[in-house]
Order: structure tokens, then sequence, then C-alpha cells
């Protein structure tokens, strides 16, 4: 299972108690993260949260070195944590999206 699969697993159990307060957004970079194949993945899969193809200039932007590369994102526009390849449990993720909910 590849990173993305897993963290998305354990997303699926966590996020809805968080969904009214913090939004989850999914970039794909590159030709192998098309916005078609994270559609197909939110809808087999039934994945949380908007999909978007980003560009190339994001990844650069964002220090992105591997997939999936994590980013918390406060109300006011800073990032708060990154987290570079591998997967958080799910008190890690309740930890994060509960930060996020209350900031």
């Amino acid at each position: 299972m590849s990173g993305l699969h897993a963290e998305f697993r354990t997303l699926t159990e966590v996020y809805p108690d968080y969904a009214d307060d913090v939004a989850l957004i999914t970039v794909g970079f590159g030709s192998s993260q098309t916005a078609e194949l994270l559609n197909q993945h939110q809808v087999n899969r039934g994945f949380f949260g908007l999909f978007a193809e980003g560009p190339d200039a994001m990844v650069r932007a964002f220090g992105v070195r591997s997939p999936p590369t994590k980013f918390g994102v406060a109300r006011d526009g800073l990032i708060e944590w990154k987290q570079g390849y591998g997967t958080a449990s799910g008190g890690e993720w309740a930890d994060r999206l509960a930060a996020l909910a209350n900031g």
C-alpha cells in the first residue's frame, strides 16, 4: 500500500470529527498524480476532502521532496507543521487536526 493510501485510510477514520473546522485538500503533482487519478481514489476509496492537481512550481515553493508530504496550514495561512514521507498514526492526526481546529 502506498503512503498516500495508508495516510488516507487513517484519515478516513479520524477526519470526520474535524470536518466542520478543518479543510482537507489533497494536491497531486506530476504525471503520476493527476486530478483524474486523485478523483478516482476519492470515489473508489471514499477519501475525504478536495482534490486538485498542482503546478510543478508549487512543489519547489513548498519544498516537497517526496509524496506524500503533508502540511498543516492555520487559518492565518501560516504553515503550522510539515511532514515528509511516512505515515502518521490516528492519534497523531487527531492531535494535528485538533490543533488546527482550535487555532
